[in-house]
């Protein structure tokens, strides 16, 4: 009875995925947990191991 007072974002299954860094909510990589920017901003300058951004 006591849980059927809590709002649904309060249950484990109501989460957005966000980025870890800038909260931002759309355009996450979900297994790196960063947006897109940033998944981007650290590809390019080598600060993710074994990521490499293609290039055409």
């Amino acid at each position: 009875e006591e849980f059927s007072t809590f709002t649904n974002e309060t249950q484990p299954w109501w989460r957005w995925n966000r980025c870890a860094l800038t909260s931002r909510q759309w355009g996450v990589i979900e297994q790196y947990r960063l947006g897109r920017i940033m998944w981007r901003r650290f590809a390019d300058y080598n600060q993710m191991s074994g990521v490499m951004r293609s290039t055409f």
